[in-house]
């Protein structure tokens, strides 16, 4: 009974503590309590929509790592053109990036940043590419697996299991510095190859487009690997060292690259070179002003490619048109119209060239056909070192060939092609973004070689990270943070005003 009792009183309590509360909201003589209630379900309301609204914008950046990227050049995309490649790339290939995922992701480095969107966007556009996370301090056994490649921490490894074919992309390729002299300061501009590079890499580990090319030695040439050892491999030339005097020429060897050899040629070697070109392969080769007289590998190239060479360096007069002070340093531009510059994305940018050796065209026969990719300006002469009564002012000034590409027909069926850069120096600075000798040593190299890659991938210049904005977007955040935004912060203002007048 005592129980019936007290729980009677609890539930008349609490019918008591409703009617109060009723009388609370709804007492009409108690505006001040009706207004303050109004007030706090409204600031609940507006407090429970933001957090909702926050609630599934983070859930929506998480599940799908949606960015808004206004960085310059936009770094963290990947261009249309390699949108359009990955969109017909068919192997599985791995993208091992040699660090812990949270490390890229929440780096406050803008290149760790860089390379970890963009290897995300490689993969997330391709089906066959696949993203692994690798530290190499907490797993120095790995670099093991892969004895022939230097691997090193915050670099990407790129691997086709299938083939068994690796290549690593490191940080000292995938960014450059660019030094260029402004207002009589010296600024500094870093270059990201990151997306160039891991496309190209993916183009040479498909095999499809590659081409087999001996780098001949034995004659005191200039090391290409000392010039810039992963160019060729990184654009689709598989590259080897090859003794012409140690063995024959293997037959899938598509070209033979020849660089400013100072020792001449055996007549055994002439001959293989002569089988080579007459089977229908190709040569190019970057000579130097440095040089001596190579009598028969210049007998070579005059019989098969319809040209010789002079005596001396070929200077600029014009200062505007030097390199730097000196005479033999030279710019030119890439601004003939001809096929073998028809892969020259940007033809305004000067090609940087030093000791250039004179080509000298001679009539071709009826089965050469030659174009002339380059040459110099008008104001460009002959400097003989040799000669003491040799006058820069009265020399004869004219342009001079500094390419030259030629078409030898070997039959009906076959065709040879055989080029010539004057300056083998140009190699030099095939990864300087200032210049363009990169681009036109791979436009030569792929009309010579019948190569042509199907990845064109500028690079991007990273300075401090600056925001970029076109026209819609602009007027996008004007449009949000100018207009609606104070509007609507506005008209929640009037409404409070307006019901604390009625109070």
């Amino acid at each position: 009974m005592s129980k019936y009792i007290k729980n009677k009183k609890q539930k008349l309590n609490f019918l008591k503590l409703k009617e109060k509360f009723r009388n609370f909201l709804i007492n009409r003589n108690n505006k001040k309590n009706k207004y303050n209630g109004l007030m706090a379900v409204l600031i609940l309301i507006f407090i429970s929509i933001v957090i909702v609204l926050n609630f599934i914008v983070s859930t929506l950046v998480n599940k799908y790592d949606f960015k808004l990227d206004l960085t310059t050049n936009e770094l963290y995309k990947i261009s249309n053109e390699t949108k359009e490649f990955l969109n017909g790339y068919e192997k599985d290939v791995k993208l091992i990036l040699l660090n812990d995922e949270q490390s890229f992701k929440k780096s406050d480095d803008v290149y760790s940043k860089h390379i970890y969107n963009i290897c995300k966007n490689f993969a997330s556009f391709s089906p066959h590419i696949f993203l692994e996370f690798v530290n190499l301090n907490e797993q120095p056994s790995f670099a093991s697996k892969y004895p022939n490649l230097a691997l090193q921490q915050n670099g990407v490894l790129v691997v086709s299991e299938k083939e068994n074919k690796a290549q690593f992309v490191g940080i000292s390729s995938m960014f450059k510095n660019n030094y260029e002299m402004n207002a009589g300061e010296n600024e500094m501009q870093v270059v990201s190859n990151v997306e160039k590079n891991i496309a190209n890499t993916l183009e040479f580990l498909d095999g499809k487009n590659n081409v087999s090319t001996l780098a001949i030695t034995g004659h005191n040439e200039l090391d290409l690997k000392n010039i810039r050892s992963d160019f060729f491999e990184e654009n689709g030339y598989e590259l080897k060292e090859f003794n012409l005097l140690a063995s024959n020429i293997d037959e899938k060897a598509e070209l033979i690259l020849i660089v400013a050899p100072t020792i001449d040629y055996k007549e055994e070697e002439i001959s293989k070179l002569k089988k080579f070109i007459d089977s229908g392969k190709n040569i190019v080769y970057f000579a130097s002003a440095l040089q001596p007289k190579l009598k028969n590998l210049e007998a070579f190239f005059l019989e098969n490619g319809g040209f010789s060479f002079k005596d001396g360096v070929v200077v600029e007069t014009d200062t505007k048109k030097m390199a730097s002070p000196s005479l033999n340093e030279i710019f030119t531009y890439a601004n003939e119209e001809n096929e073998y510059l028809k892969n020259m994305h940007n033809k305004k940018a000067p090609i940087s060239l030093n000791d250039c050796k004179p080509i000298e065209l001679e009539k071709p026969g009826e089965n050469f056909n030659v174009t002339k990719i380059c040459e110099t300006s008008e104001t460009s002469t002959i400097l003989l070192k040799n000669d003491e009564n040799f006058n820069i002012e009265k020399a004869e000034k004219k342009a001079f060939p500094l390419a030259v590409g030629v078409n030898k027909k070997i039959n009906d069926e076959k065709k040879a092609n055989i080029t010539v850069v004057s300056s083998a120096y140009i190699l030099g600075g095939v990864d300087v973004p200032q210049f363009a000798n990169g681009e036109f040593v791979l436009s030569v190299l792929g009309f010579t070689a019948n190569h042509e890659s199907k990845t064109k991938i500028l690079p991007k210049v990273i300075g401090l990270p600056r925001l970029k904005m076109g026209l819609k977007t602009a007027n996008l955040i004007g449009l949000v943070f100018i207009f609606l935004l104070p509007f609507f912060v506005a008209a929640f203002g009037v409404f409070i005003f307006q019901k604390r007048r009625r109070r």
